[in-house]
Parts: C-alpha cells; structure tokens; sequence
C-alpha cells in the first residue's frame, strides 16, 4: 500500500507533437479539454422555433396513429418526413398554434454567465484556422494532441502507401456502386420489407474520409516523457515512434445503411460467443477470488484486428454462426444475403484522403457499422477452433481449463494461468499458428497486470483490483463551467466515484483514489460540498451491488420526448409545453394519449470544443478559398447568369464569405437573387439543385399565369429591356437532414439579416416574428 500513497493525481496533459509555440490563452482553451462546451455566444429564436415545431409533428404523429394496429416487421427503416396537415383535431390544432406563437422573450440583455469570453472565441477560431496544425484527441486516454499538418498527412500517406490493406484508385464511380448494390439486394428481394429495401438502397449517399487518431499510449517516448513530467504541456516535436489508429468515418456511404442492417441481425449472435466479457463489470464477475500462488497473470493483444481478419476467414466465420445458430436470424432473411452483403461491404470500402481515392483491400473498416460485432463473431470462431486443438492435442482436461479461464473483449484477451512458463510459451504458438493473419502479442506477469481499465493484482494467493489509468491518461474530465446542463454536471462527480467503489476491492486503496479523485475534480472547478456528496453517496453503496448487472427497466408509460439543443440564453419552453397540455385534456382522444404518454425533456449539447477543432477531412494548407463556381456544362442555361467568387457585396453594403464550394448542380441552399435593372436583391431558399430552382423563376418570370411571388412580375417589369433578367449565386448550404420548416426558418434570418427589397414586395409582413427587444442569432 506504501506505493499507492505515494501516487498522486495526475495532471492534464495536452500533448504538443508539433512546432507550434501555444499562448498562455491557446493553452488554458486546450487545457479544459475537448468535451468541453462553450456557451452560444447569442440566443437562437429559430433554433427554439424548430423544436416547438418539431415536438407538434411528434403530437400529430401519435394523435393520427393511436389505436392503429400497424404491422411493420422492418428491422430498419429511413426516418420519414411525414406530417399530418392540420384540421384533423381542433383541440390539437390549438394547443400547437398556442405553444408555437407563445411570446417567447428575447433581449439583448438577458443575463447568463459566459464561461468563454470574446478574447477567448478569437483564440479558438485562430486554432481552429491554423492549417499548420492538426488537432486530434488521443485514441486513449483523452488527451489533447497538436500535429503538424504536413507531419499527420506523411503519416497517413505511409500507411496507405501499403498495398497489403489498400490501394489508389484512379476511378471512383460512386452510381456504378449503387446501380451494383440495388443489383445485390434485388437478388434477395423476396426476404425483405418495403421499408427495409428502402433504407438499403434509396439514401443519399457521400463518400467516406480517411483519418487517424494517434495512438500516443504505445509511444514509449512519449509515455516516458508524461511519468517525469509536472507540467500541463508536453512537447515532444515530431516523435519518431507514434502510431496511428486508421478510421474510416462513412457515415452516409454506399454501404453504410447495409452494414446498420446486418448489424442488427448479427448482434443476437454474440451471446453465443462463451469466453466473450461486455465491460468491465462483466469483467470483474468473472474474476475468481483466489487462486494458486504460482499464478500468472497473462493478456493476449490481437495485432490490428479489424484490417488482418482476411476477408475468406471472416465469411467462413459467419458461415459457422449462421448455419450452427440459424434460429437467432429471422426466417424471411436469407443466410446468402448476410454473407454476400458482408463481401459487397468489404469490397466496396472506398474513401477519400487529400483528394485522392482509396480502397481497402483486406480487412474491414474501423468505422463501419457492423465491423465489430463481425470482428467479434471472427475472433469468436477462432476460439472454436482453438478449444477443438487443444481437445485434439492435450486432452479435454487442459482444453477445458481454457475454455473456463480463457477471457476476451474485442481483441484484448486475458487469462489466469496456472501452468508452467514452457507451456504458456507453447500456449502461444498454438494460438498464433490457427491463422497466419491472426496474431497475438503477450504480456504476464506474477503481480498485475492491466486489463481494460482494471490493474488486476494477486496478493498472495488473493485476486485485487485496482483502477488503471495509462500513463497518457489526461483525466480531462468535463469541467464544471462546461455549458452542458446541469443535471449532467451534477451527476459526473458521483459516476466516477462508483466507477472507482466498483471496480477497486481493497478499502484503504479506494479511499485513496477517491481522494486523488477529489482532488482532480476541485481543479476541474466542481464543488467541494457536490464532490464530497457524491463520494459519500457512493461509498454507501456495497460492492456487490456495484457489481451486479442490473436489466433493463421496461417503461411502463410511452415517451414523448420534446427535444431542444441547450442554449442557457434561449427562454426554456418546456414548462410552457408542459403546463399547456392542459388544452389537450378537453379532447378525449387526446386525454388518452397523454394518458399512456409521458413528456419528457431531453437536449442536444452545442458545439463542444472537439467538434470546433477537429475534423475528418485533412485541415490542408492550401490556401484555395471556397467559391461559386459554374459547372462548364455545355448548354447550361444556368452558368451564364451564375456570379462566381468567393465574397460578396448584399443590397445593403454587407459583405458575405462564401465557406463552402458551389456550383449550378449545388442542392440545398439560401441563394441571392439580383435584378439586372435596378440590382435589387431577393434571397430564397430551395431543397432541390440551384439549376432547377433557377429554371422555375425564369419561367415565372416569362409567364404570368405560373407565378407565385412578386419578385417575378417585379424583374419582368424592370429588366423588360436587359437580355439576361436576372444574375444568382448561392450563399448558404443547408445540412441534408435539415427539415423544409428548418430551411424557411434559416431562409427567415437571412432576410431579416440582410433585408433584401425585394423579399417584402406586396407584403406587410415578410412571416419574421414581431417580439419586443427581440434578437435574431445568427445560424450554426
């Protein structure tokens, strides 16, 4: 015990690989951590209206369906955009006009405590635009890791450079891939759902990125340099022995909606995997109490899992689930379909890095959906295997002893072995000889050992375990001014206090990291009453029960979820959702729902300071600006009166940056209209190509009887005498699951922002909201 008295907490560690010297300021932004959240700078109106409007979709949903008996089978599904039109219920009709014209106020002057000051925004967009630097978090560990670009891209490209996982591709055809996949799941048609059909094959797709998470753990280098070192920063500039772990984020790509389908058929089958652990709990119950002295503590470590597993071994492995436990898949699917839609997966894993396209050609991706229950099932066969040669060739007595003690999560393996050291080096062979492609790394020793997140001790002939933190362990835990909601806050004090009651035995050491505990949490800026609360809180808690896996709660009430993102400057509405239910009550039909229904509130968390300073895509150098461009197609009755550039001068002097790459093809947008004959201005918005909208307003413009809005009588007036009417460029480009209520809303601020005139043509009242000392945000 003398040694864990002598451990003291660590402190943050922000990992600087490159050349960049940081500010104090840089360094106190990064020291808080990337799960930290700035608060909005301003409220958002039109954010809180999409959620209000949003939570009476769900209401008219549940009113229009109650009662119904709906047979779905679809183990999938795209989300629909479906909304029933008004009229159906006055009651509800009511209750949502009044909850959406509530007079919600907003002034300038609403108080809330800022946790980021203007100095600070300035200092996090200036990190945010280095391009000479790349930012990651560490793949363990959470800590903050700058790169040099150019450093990150070699790296990166080195790993490509081998031919054994991937290869350059000259030609990337994107249709071609889906024209195949359609061909594929038309073959097994006949076993699926509508819905399910539609999901696999009718999405829009977009092509994956390559990136890396450094993996500074297996740095010695660095690992070294984070024991001695007392200081928050550590810079080690262009380390020689840093590793990175590839990802392949893809999370609209051709495959992706097959790969969530397959997942979720193959999941039921991991139950069956015997020597598979869930977590850590599952862990600790597994661990016996005592064992024989001469016990060694040993951990297997597969080498890069998902990209050796070749692609014969992994069908091969499916096979055997599939054919030995077929009652776990349902019996409309095909077998055929799971093992020619895995392939389909593997072969079909192209991607994007610095411009240039990619495939994997073995393995599979560490980022597709389905890749670690496969991986999981793999190494589950693999198992098999082993238990059958060790049968084979030492008998069942020893065969058995593996099968009983033999523990796995994922690739990290673990066992106490109470053999001799000849046999476990023999032990070893064996398991690296079932599959060339397949290979383990061992570590063991007699004292402890670290497995997961628990340094598993033998003490005499006793079994103890410690929490472990690697030595690149930053302990960045949320700090107590982030701008999450309270609730959360509050709550993390006592999550790491039973993680620390449940996973330590011994009673001496888990006081004594429950106080290093304490006093990380006091330099995270949380109260010394609310930590000292949740300790106590969580030391009244018996181990057993810490420990016990407790099932799943069935919800004896449906929910109704009123979903809104946590802005501490936006008035919260749903005391005012809630409280006005009381409308509802008067419709019978309604009395029943909310009957059988709770509403709830639940919150989406702003931008936190990993989703401002870290990307996917490569933060190139290139000092190439994002602009409107024309397409060049031959005929395109677009590109002549398309305004190219990258910044624009609007109606009322006010200058606008372009930040995303347009074209006459460009889908999802707020474009700017201007009339050739008096350069007034119309801003609107459109869901489909920027050419096709364009189309729809010169043949407004041409033909009285097909217009809509004034803007068209107006241009055809004013510019009688010009050959081209009118000029266009895009401005803003939407999200592609933002809804049509979310695009007028967006459509709304920017007419509000930059008052075009000709937006307010034959209107009083352009639909922007009238409150007093109203401030109107601007949009994410």
């Amino acid at each position: 015990m003398a040694k864990d008295k002598q451990r003291k907490p660590q402190v943050i560690k922000i990992i600087n690989l490159s050349n960049k010297e940081l500010t104090p300021n840089e360094l106190s932004i990064l020291s808080k951590g990337l799960k930290f959240t700035p608060t909005p700078q301003r409220s958002n109106y039109y954010e809180m209206k999409d959620d209000i409007l949003e939570f009476c979709r769900k209401l008219r949903l549940t009113e229009e369906f109650h009662g119904k008996q709906i047979d779905d089978e679809s183990i999938a599904r795209n989300n629909s955009n479906y909304t029933p039109t008004k009229g159906k219920n006055k009651v509800l009709d009511r209750y949502c006009d009044y909850i959406t014209n509530f007079p919600f106020q907003f002034t300038k002057k609403q108080k809330h405590s800022q946790n980021f000051n203007k100095r600070e925004w300035n200092d996090l967009i200036k990190l945010r635009e280095d391009k000479t630097i790349t930012i990651k978090e560490a793949d363990k560990g959470n800590a903050v890791v700058l790169m040099n670009t150019n450093d990150y891209k070699n790296l990166v490209l080195s790993l490509l450079r081998d031919e054994t996982y991937y290869e350059r591709v000259q030609q990337y055809n994107q249709p071609k891939i889906m024209y195949n996949l359609r061909t594929l799941i038309n073959t097994y048609r006949e076993g699926l759902m509508d819905k399910e059909y539609e999901y696999i094959t009718n999405f829009k797709c977009k092509s994956s990125l390559f990136y890396d998470i450094p993996k500074v753990h297996k740095s010695q280098i660095i690992s070294e340099t984070c024991k001695t070192s007392t200081d928050i920063l550590i810079k080690i500039p262009s380390p020689n022995d840093l590793k990175l772990r590839p990802i392949i984020a893809g999370p609209a790509c051709e495959t992706h909606c097959l790969s969530n389908f397959l997942d979720t058929l193959l999941k039921p089958f991991l139950k069956h995997i015997k020597n598979y652990v869930r977590d850590d709990i599952d862990m600790l119950n597994h661990l016996p109490k005592t064992v024989n002295e001469k016990t060694l503590l040993v951990s297997f470590d597969v080498i890069n899992l998902y990209s050796n597993i070749p692609h014969t071994l992994g069908i091969e492995a499916i096979t055997f689930w599939l054919n030995n436990y077929s009652f776990e898949l349902p019996t409309r699917i095909k077998k055929e379909l799971i093992i020619e839609g895995l392939r389909f997966i593997f072969e079909n894993n192209y991607f994007i890095f610095d411009n240039n396209f990619y495939r994997q050609r073995s393995g599979t991706a560490m980022g597709t959906r389905t890749a670690p229950s496969f991986a999981n099932l793999v190494m589950g066969y693999l198992e098999k295997i082993l238990y059958q040669i060790t049968l084979e060739k030492y008998g069942n007595t020893f065969s058995t002893y593996i099968q009983n003690n033999w523990k796995r999560y994922l690739d990290d393996c673990f066992i106490l072995w109470d053999k001799s050291i000849e046999k476990l080096e023999e032990f070893k062979i064996l398991l690296n000889g079932i599959n060339d492609n397949i290979q383990f790394t061992m570590d063991h020793n007699e004292e402890e050992l670290p497995f997961l997140d628990i340094l598993i001790k033998k003490v005499g002939n006793k079994i103890e375990t410690d929490i472990y933190y690697k030595p690149t362990d930053s302990k960045q835990y949320l700090p107590f001014d982030s701008c999450h909601p309270r609730h959360t806050r509050i709550n993390v004090p006592f999550c790491l206090a039973r993680r620390i009651c449940t996973i330590i035995s011994d009673t001496n050491t888990r006081h004594i990291r429950l106080q290093e505990l304490r006093t990380i949490l006091i330099n995270r800026n949380y109260p010394l009453p609310l930590i000292d609360s949740a300790i106590q809180r969580a030391l009244k808690l018996s181990i057993e029960d810490l420990r016990q896996t407790k099932p799943k709660k069935k919800e004896k009430l449906k929910t109704l979820p009123y979903i809104s993102t946590h802005n501490p400057l936006n008035n919260e509405a749903f005391s005012t959702v809630l409280q006005s239910t009381a409308l509802l009550k008067g419709d019978p039909k309604m009395n029943r729902i909310l009957e059988t229904h709770t509403i709830i509130k639940s919150k989406w968390q702003p931008k936190s300071l990993k989703r401002i300073l870290t990307q996917a895509k490569l933060h190139s150098t290139s000092t190439t600006k994002s602009a409107v461009r024309k397409c060049g197609k031959p005929n395109c009755g677009i590109c002549v009166i398309l305004v190219e550039g990258s910044e624009f001068i609007l109606e009322q002097g006010h200058q606008f940056t372009i930040r995303t790459n347009f074209t006459c093809a460009s889908e999802n947008l707020i474009y700017v209209l201007t009339c050739a004959g008096c350069s007034r201005q119309y801003i609107g918005h459109t869901k489909n190509s920027l050419c096709k909208r364009m189309a729809v307003h010169k043949s407004q413009i041409r033909n009285p009887e097909y217009r809509k809005i004034p803007v068209s009588g107006h241009i055809d007036r004013c510019a009688s005498n010009e050959k081209r009417k009118f000029t266009t460029y895009p401005l803003y480009k939407f999200s592609d699951s933002i809804t049509f209520t979310q695009c007028q809303n967006k459509e709304l601020y920017f007419i509000k922002k930059f008052r075009p005139s000709l937006n307010t043509l034959g209107q009083q009242n352009i639909g922007l909201p009238k409150r007093k000392n109203e401030i109107l945000p601007q949009p994410p």
